[in-house]
């Protein structure tokens, strides 16, 4: 049985041999035997599909740390910001 974010890949991909082609797999059979992404294959997994690295393999990588110290520069980058100052 397949896990859901493989699922969840080859549904956005269209299908088990669309991802295989994006992937760069001549066999889409190796992809239909996968019971979850596999580790090598996951950042190519993530790059053809646009599903997080942390989604396809959570047991591997973590979600992106979410915190509100992050600097957002202001538009015209900092040097604009300082001269209207």
């Amino acid at each position: 049985m397949r896990d859901e974010p493989l699922m969840r890949a080859i549904r956005t991909a269209g299908g088990v041999s669309a991802l295989a082609r994006a992937i760069g797999m001549r066999n889409p059979q190796s992809v239909s035997q996968w019971r979850r992404v596999p580790a090598g294959r996951a950042r190519s997994v993530a790059q053809a599909t646009s599903i997080p690295l942390h989604e396809l393999r959570p047991d591997l990588w973590d979600p992106p740390a979410a915190n509100d110290d992050t600097i957002i520069p202001p538009p015209g980058g900092a040097a604009a910001h300082a001269e209207a100052a």
